[in-house]
C-alpha cells in the first residue's frame, strides 16, 4: 500500500468486467470482443468499477473488488467506509460485502441511498434457498455493519473528506414517445473535497441533468473522473444510463462553459464496456492523451 493521499482504480470496468469466477464469465464467454480482450490481458482487462481513496474508503464495492485490494497491497483492515453509487450489481455487491465486512475487526461503514439501506436490511433477514426456490431467514446475518442513507446535495464528513451526493441521469425508466419517464432508483454521482482540492465521480451517468450541472457549477474540479462506456460506439441517448465519447464531449464543454474545469484538471474516462472498447487500450489512451485526457486502467493511482 502506498503511503499519503492518493486515489487508485481497483477496477474501470463497465456491466461486462473481467474478474476470475465471475457472474459474467458464462454470460461473455462467446463475446470476441470480451475474449480478445482477456487474450491482450494487462490494462485490456478490467474489474467492476471501484475506487480507493486512502487512507480507507471505497467508492463501489462489486464481486471483485476483495481481490483488487490483494493484488495491489492494500491490507482489508484499512477500510473503513463503503461509499456507493447506486445498486447495479457491478457497483453494489452484498454477496461480496458481507464476507468482507465479517472479517473486519471494526465495523464497515456503508453509505448509499435508500435501496442501498433497504437492500442490506433484507439481505441480514433474508436469504436464498436454491433447492427450495425460495427466500428463508438468515441465520448467520453479518452485524458490523452501519448504514447511513445520505442526502442529494447535503454535505457529510466521510473520514478526512467532505462529499456530497448529486443525482446522475442513470437508472431512468423512459419511454418518451408517451413522456413516461420514472426515476427507479436514486444513482449517485459525488463531489469529494479534500485539503483544498475537489474530486468528481461522475460514473454511471448520462448527459448531466440540468439541476445536477447547476449544483455542480459552485465548484472548481482538480480531477474529474467521467463515465465512458461506450467509447465510439454509436448510441441512442434515450435508451442509455452511459456515455460514449460524442457525449462526453458534449458534457465537457457545458461543464467549461460553467467554468467548472481548470486547465490543470485531470479528467479521466473509466467504466469502459470491454464488450464494446474498440480499439485496445494502448491506442485508445494514446488517442485520447492528445486531447488532454487519461483513459483508466485497473491500478491507476492519482494524488488526491
Amino acid at each position: 500500500m502506498k503511503q499519503g493521499k492518493y486515489i487508485q482504480f481497483l477496477g474501470t470496468g463497465g456491466g461486462d468486467y473481467h474478474a476470475p469466477g465471475s457472474v459474467n464469465e458464462a454470460a461473455y464467454k462467446d463475446d470476441p470482443k470480451y475474449m480478445e480482450a482477456l487474450r491482450l490481458g494487462g490494462k485490456n482487462i478490467r474489474s467492476s468499477a471501484s475506487l480507493f481513496i486512502a487512507p480507507d474508503i471505497i467508492v463501489d464495492f462489486g464481486e471483485g473488488a476483495r481481490a483488487r485490494l490483494q493484488e495491489y497491497g492494500i491490507p482489508e483492515r484499512a477500510v473503513r467506509h463503503l461509499l456507493i453509487t447506486h445498486g447495479h450489481y457491478d457497483h453494489f455487491f452484498p454477496a461480496a460485502i458481507f464476507p468482507f465486512a465479517a472479517a473486519l475487526d471494526h465495523p464497515l461503514r456503508v453509505y448509499g441511498n435508500t435501496m442501498i439501506r433497504d437492500a442490506i436490511a433484507f439481505a441480514q433477514t433474508y436469504r436464498w434457498d436454491n433447492t427450495r426456490k425460495r427466500h428463508i431467514l438468515n441465520s448467520r446475518p453479518v452485524t458490523n455493519l452501519r448504514v447511513k442513507t445520505v442526502v442529494l446535495e447535503k454535505p457529510f464528513r466521510l473520514s478526512s473528506l467532505r462529499v456530497t451526493p448529486v443525482l446522475a441521469a442513470h437508472f431512468i425508466n423512459r419511454q418518451m414517445d408517451k413522456e413516461y419517464t420514472i426515476l427507479e432508483q436514486q444513482a449517485l454521482n459525488y463531489i469529494i473535497e479534500r485539503d483544498g482540492k475537489t474530486l468528481f465521480y461522475g460514473l454511471d451517468c448520462s448527459y448531466t441533468l440540468p439541476k445536477t450541472l447547476e449544483f455542480m457549477a459552485r465548484y472548481r474540479f482538480d480531477i474529474m473522473i467521467l463515465d465512458a462506456s461506450y467509447c465510439d460506439l454509436a448510441v441512442d441517448p434515450t435508451g442509455t444510463g452511459h456515455h460514449n465519447y460524442a457525449m462526453l464531449a458534449e458534457d465537457l464543454a457545458e461543464y467549461r462553459g460553467a467554468n467548472m474545469i481548470k486547465p490543470e484538471t485531470i479528467l479521466v474516462y473509466s467504466h469502459l464496456s470491454t464488450s464494446t472498447m474498440v480499439p485496445e487500450h494502448e491506442v485508445a489512451a494514446e488517442r485520447l492523451a492528445k486531447q488532454g485526457i487519461t483513459l483508466a486502467y485497473d491500478g491507476l493511482t492519482l494524488n488526491f
